[in-house]
């Protein structure tokens, strides 16, 4: 016979748990839960950095491949010492790159390093010299864009990172060499692709004309392997050398056009029309036509003795930080558009060795040839690009997003260097 007292005791062992057990218990699983998520949090965030990471080093090292690429070939195919331009007795129009046939803001790379549509940076008339002169490697020193990284505070700006507020001016390069792709051995050619083409020239009437040999192949105007309008050509023969910009390619398929109108880089100006004398400039395809020498000055005479033709490279690098919420490597070619070649690079730097055969030395990192420090040869003497013997590169990288909210941008910088062997490299050993 179960008793009261018993059957209260056996019901008290079957009530289940206490408040304080239950609150126990869940505090315990909310700890827990807690730190597996926290776990999982950190595994996804070091997957993702890890990720951005290696995209950033991989643009990173696009970018330095690309320019280096480029750089190693500085003056391949082309004479010696840089070549003059046109400059119509030091007035405007001036020489300049950095610009596109075929855009309503040609110029991309402008003074200040303000957003595209302004006055080009790479301006190569040379105040007070009246002299334009187009080297196989061109510094420019602090002309490309500002790399803005202010506060997080501040409105308006592409890169909001809060721990820095650095403004850099980035630098540019302009790189040329022969293209040895054209004319080439396609489509049953017999031509070797390091052939100059013969051409002949025609100045008396405007646009200028130049009317390919008929055996060129493939033809200028054929649509995969031909010239392209905004190419670069480049002229040589007995009086000297000059180049053009292509501004039309005509149907017929042997004849090119090189008007004033329609050339963003301003090199197709004649400055000596036939019966002109010649008042001391340089530069223009006019400028390597006959002259008759017997008077003083000489005059024009309209014709050109044999006259080869070949397109050349004329490539540019320059940061992009105006046109999307990222920056980017630009490339260049000619007056053709520019092509975006690596995302995420907010900076670019050079500096460059620069070899004096006169004093026997070598300096190294000068930052503008024009403008060396006082520390080379005492300062006293200006460099020209001719003398580069090394050129070193800097990039510098960031991550395609914040780490975390608030956290910055990983960043990585990559250096290389290296020696063009076409323009003053020497062989120490």
């Amino acid at each position: 016979m179960i008793t009261p007292k018993h059957h209260a005791r056996k019901l008290s062992r079957q009530a289940g748990y206490t408040m304080a057990e239950v609150l126990v218990a869940t505090a315990i699983s909310g700890i827990l839960l807690a730190g597996a998520v926290w776990m999982f949090g950190q595994s996804v965030d070091v997957s993702t950095i890890a990720t951005l990471r290696g995209d950033m080093q991989q643009n990173a090292r696009v970018a330095i491949n690309l320019i280096y690429r480029d750089l190693l070939v500085a003056g391949t195919g082309l004479p010696n010492g840089g070549l003059q331009l046109p400059h119509p007795l030091g007035e405007p129009p001036y020489p300049q790159l950095g610009c596109d046939v075929t855009s309503s803001l040609p110029c991309w790379v402008n003074v200040g390093g303000v957003a595209p549509g302004g006055a080009s940076a790479l301006n190569y008339y040379q105040s007070g010299t009246s002299n334009s002169w187009l080297y196989w490697v061109n510094p420019q020193d602090g002309q490309g864009a500002q790399v803005s990284q202010p506060n997080a505070s501040t409105s308006g700006s592409v890169d909001r990172d809060p721990w820095t507020s650095t403004i850099v001016p980035t630098d540019v390069v302009t790189i040329v060499y022969k293209d040895n792709n054209y004319p080439s051995s396609w489509n049953g050619s017999t031509a070797s692709s390091l052939d100059q083409v013969a051409a002949t020239v025609d100045i008396s009437g405007t646009p200028i004309k130049v009317t390919f040999d008929p055996s060129t192949n493939p033809a200028p105007n054929d649509s995969a392997y031909g010239l392209n309008v905004g190419d670069v050509l480049f002229f040589n023969n007995t009086n000297g050398s000059a180049v053009g910009t292509v501004t039309t390619v005509e149907s017929g398929g042997f004849v090119v056009d090189l008007n004033t109108a329609g050339d963003p880089l301003n090199f197709n100006s004649t400055l000596f029309p036939v019966g002109q004398q010649t008042s001391g400039v340089a530069g223009g395809i006019s400028s390597i036509q006959n002259f008759d020498k017997t008077v003083s000055p000489a005059m024009a005479l309209g014709t050109f003795p044999s006259t080869k033709v070949f397109r050349v490279i004329v490539v540019t690098y320059y940061i992009d930080n105006y046109t999307y919420s990222y920056p980017r490597l630009m490339r260049q070619v000619n007056a053709l558009p520019p092509t975006p070649v690596a995302q995420n690079i907010e900076n670019l730097q050079f500096s460059y060795d620069i070899y004096d055969s006169s004093a026997g030395i070598t300096c190294p990192n000068i930052a503008n040839p024009f403008s060396p420090p006082s520390s080379c040869n005492g300062g006293t003497t200006s460099y020209t690009p001719n003398q580069i013997s090394k050129v070193n590169i800097f990039v510098q990288a960031r991550a395609a997003s914040q780490r975390l909210v608030g956290r910055g941008y990983s960043r990585v910088s990559m250096i290389s260097a290296v020696s063009p062997r076409n323009l003053v490299f020497v062989d120490r050993y």
